[in-house]
């Protein structure tokens, strides 16, 4: 069975990779996804995978500038 905690990990672990342009890094998820030896072919389709990304750069740049 495919969960989207798997498609979500998967998509914040190979941003760099799949989406440079969107200068989105996350070095947990890297590790995290290696660490629970997650199929890296479980994901979003692109287009939800993006938005995806695009709301959690967003959340994320936020938090960071709350707490600095």
């Amino acid at each position: 069975m495919v969960s989207t905690e798997m498609m979500a990990l998967n998509a914040r672990a190979d941003a760099v990779q799949f989406w440079p342009e969107m200068y989105f890094y996350d070095r947990a998820a890297i590790v995290l996804s290696r660490l629970l030896n997650i199929d890296a072919g479980v994901r979003f389709c692109p287009l939800d995978e993006r938005r995806y990304l695009r709301a959690n750069h967003w959340l994320d740049q936020r938090c960071l500038a709350f707490f600095n």
